[in-house]
C-alpha cells in the first residue's frame, strides 16, 4: 500500500479543516467592525444559526427628539421635523441591515406614552449582538453657541428632568458618575471629604438621612445645590467614614453630580428659517490635510445646509460656535466673519501627526454612520425557534436511518472495503465542508441542513457509478490500475454532467432573495462543487492507493 500524492494532499487539507472546525472562531471587533480569527474550544458555538434555528429578535429604541422639542416652540413645524427625520432613519436602518445580508426584517414607528420609538423585528442574523451595535451606532453631532442665560423657569424645569435621568442611568445601571459627567455641558462630578462643622449647608441640612445611608449607596432624590454661586441640582452618594484623625473627628466621603441650572451652550438656529443646524443636511465625512500636513475631518452638506450657515454665522460675529461630538466639545472656533458654503472642518490638538490622523479617520468613521437623533435601545425580547425542536429531531433521526439503510446496501453491493473507502471520503468531505461554513460565516438552517443531507445522497450515487464502472471494467479482464482510470473516466463525464445541471438550479434558487431559498441554495452550490471537488477525485484515489494489480 502506497498512497499517492493527491490522497496525501487531501489529507493535509483534511487535518487543516479538523483543526478550523474545532478550534478556529471568529469573533466581532465593536470597534473596527471586523472580524477577528482566535482560538477557541468552544467549536461548535462559533457556527451560526438562522432564525428557524435560534428564533429571532425584537429591538425597539426610543427616538431621542429633546434637542428638536427644545428648538421648535411651534407644534405645526416639530411634527414636520419629525416626519423628515424618521424618514432618514428609516433609510438608514434599512441599510445598515442591508449591509449584514438580511433580507427579511420589518421596523415601525409607535408611540408610547408620549415618546416616539421604533421597533424592528429581524428575521435573521449572523450574529445578533453585532447587529444591535450596528443599528444603534449613531454619533450625535452639534453645532452650537453660547447659551444666553436668563431667569427662564423653562430651562430650568429642563434641567432639573436632566439630572433625574441621569440619577437613574447612573443608579440603575451601575456606572461611575464619572462617565456621564460632561463639564462642557455644565455637568459636574465631585468627590469630596468633609470634616465635622466644614459641611456645606445642603450636607447639614440632610445630614441624619444621608450618613443613614449604606456606603455606596445613593440618597434617593435631587438635592438644590449651591456649588461656587452657581444653583443647580445634585444627587449625592454617600462613601462611608474615615478613621477618627486627631483634630476634627470623623470625616464623611461623598460624590455628587452637579447639574447647572442652565448649559454653557445651546444649539445653533438659523433665526430666519426656524431650522437647527444639525444632521438631517448630512452628506459625508472625509479626512483631508491642510496646507502644513495636518489631517483634518471635512464635512460636507447638502445645499439648503448652505442658507442655513450663512445665517448663522452672519447673526453671531465674534461669537464662538462649538463642535460638539456626542456631546463633547471638538472645537470652539469664533466666527470672523459670514461663511457661505457647503463644507465645515473640525481640527484636533493632538500633537502628533500619528494621533490627529488616527483620531480624524476614527471620527470619519462614525460620522459616516450617523443618524439625525440619538437611538437608545429601551427593550429587546428573543422569540423561541417554533420548528427548531422537532424539526431538529427528525432530522437527526432521517440522518441515522438514511446513514444505516445507505451503508448496508454498500457493504452489501460491493463488500466491505468499499464502504470503509466511503465512510472515509464523507467524514473528510464533511470536515471541509464545516470549516468553509464557519470561515465564510454561513449560518446554518434547517433548509441548509436538508440540503447537506440532500448531497449526501448525490454524493453517494457518484460513489455507485464509479464503483459499478470500476465492475464492469473488472469483468471485462482489464487489470485493476487500468480498471480504475477507466471506470473513473466514464463515470466522471455522467457525474460531472448531472451535478452542473443540477448547480444551474441552486444558482437561480440563489438568485431569489428569500432566506429560505438563499440558505438552501448556497449549501447545495457549496455541496455540489466540494462533490466535484474533493468526493469523486478522493475516491478515485483511495482504489488507486489501497488496490494493487493483481
Amino acid at each position: 500500500m502506497k498512497l499517492t500524492t493527491k490522497l496525501w494532499a487531501f489529507l493535509a487539507i483534511f487535518f487543516i479543516s479538523l483543526f478550523v472546525v474545532l478550534f478556529i472562531s471568529k469573533e466581532r471587533n465593536y470597534q473596527t467592525w471586523e472580524n477577528n480569527i482566535k482560538i477557541s474550544l468552544d467549536w461548535y458555538k462559533s457556527f451560526k444559526k438562522w432564525v428557524d434555528l435560534i428564533g429571532w429578535v425584537v429591538l425597539t429604541y426610543k427616538i431621542d427628539f429633546s434637542d428638536y422639542e427644545k428648538a421648535y416652540s411651534n407644534q405645526q413645524e416639530l411634527f414636520q421635523v419629525k416626519k423628515s427625520v424618521k424618514a432618514i432613519i428609516e433609510k438608514e436602518v434599512d441599510r445598515r441591515i442591508n449591509s449584514l445580508w438580511v433580507s427579511d426584517y420589518s421596523s415601525n414607528f409607535k408611540i408610547i406614552d408620549g415618546k416616539d420609538y421604533i421597533e424592528i423585528q429581524i428575521w435573521w442574523i449572523s450574529d445578533i449582538d453585532y447587529a444591535k451595535q450596528l443599528i444603534w451606532k449613531t454619533v450625535k453631532l452639534d453645532f452650537k453657541l453660547p447659551f444666553e442665560w436668563k431667569a427662564d423657569e423653562k430651562t430650568i424645569a429642563y434641567r432639573q428632568s436632566m439630572a433625574e435621568e441621569l440619577m437613574k442611568q447612573v443608579v440603575m445601571s451601575w456606572i461611575s458618575m464619572e462617565l456621564v459627567q460632561n463639564p462642557d455641558e455644565n455637568i459636574f462630578m465631585i468627590r469630596e471629604s468633609y470634616d465635622y462643622g466644614t459641611w456645606p449647608a445642603i450636607i447639614k441640612d440632610n445630614f441624619d438621612k444621608l450618613i443613614s445611608l449604606k456606603a455606596g449607596s445613593y440618597y434617593p432624590q435631587l438635592l438644590k445645590w449651591d456649588i461656587m454661586w452657581q444653583q443647580g441640582f445634585a444627587f449625592v452618594k454617600f462613601n462611608g467614614m474615615d478613621t477618627w484623625t486627631n483634630l476634627t473627628g470623623r470625616s464623611y466621603n461623598f460624590e455628587y453630580l452637579f447639574v447647572v441650572d442652565h448649559p454653557m451652550w445651546e444649539i445653533a438656529m438659523d433665526k430666519k428659517s426656524n431650522k437647527i443646524l444639525n444632521w438631517q443636511f448630512f452628506l459625508q465625512a472625509l479626512v483631508e490635510q491642510s496646507q502644513t500636513w495636518k489631517p483634518w475631518v471635512r464635512i460636507d452638506f447638502n445645499e439648503e445646509w448652505k442658507q442655513i450657515w450663512c445665517n448663522v454665522t452672519e447673526a453671531n460675529v465674534n461669537k464662538q460656535l462649538a463642535i460638539f461630538v456626542w456631546e463633547r466639545k471638538v472645537s470652539d472656533p469664533v466666527i470672523q466673519e459670514k461663511i457661505c458654503g457647503w463644507s465645515t472642518m473640525i481640527t484636533f490638538g493632538s500633537t502628533s501627526y500619528d494621533d490627529a490622523t488616527k483620531e480624524a479617520k476614527s471620527l470619519v468613521e462614525q460620522l459616516n454612520y450617523t443618524l439625525p437623533v440619538p437611538l437608545v435601545l429601551s427593550n429587546e425580547n428573543k422569540i423561541s425557534p417554533l420548528l427548531w425542536d422537532s424539526a431538529l429531531r427528525w432530522a437527526i433521526i432521517a440522518w441515522v436511518v438514511w446513514f444505516i439503510v445507505i451503508f448496508l446496501f454498500m457493504v452489501f453491493m460491493y463488500g466491505i472495503r468499499y464502504w470503509i473507502y466511503s465512510i472515509a471520503w464523507l467524514i473528510i468531505f464533511l470536515t471541509i465542508q464545516f470549516a468553509i461554513v464557519k470561515l465564510m460565516d454561513y449560518a446554518f438552517s434547517l433548509s441548509g441542513i436538508a440540503a447537506i443531507l440532500l448531497n449526501i445522497w448525490m454524493a453517494v450515487d457518484a460513489n455507485i457509478l464509479i464503483y459499478e464502472r470500476l465492475r464492469e471494467e473488472l469483468k471485462s479482464g482489464k487489470a485493476m490500475s487500468s480498471a480504475i482510470n477507466d471506470g473513473y473516466d466514464r463515470s466522471y463525464i455522467a457525474i460531472r454532467d448531472g451535478n452542473l445541471t443540477t448547480w444551474f438550479i441552486w444558482v437561480l434558487l440563489f438568485m431569489i432573495w428569500m432566506n429560505v431559498f438563499k440558505w438552501f441554495g448556497t449549501m447545495m452550490i457549496l455541496n455540489i462543487a466540494l462533490t466535484l471537488l474533493v468526493v469523486v477525485p478522493l475516491v478515485k484515489e483511495f482504489l488507486i492507493s489501497f488496490n494493487k494489480d493483481k
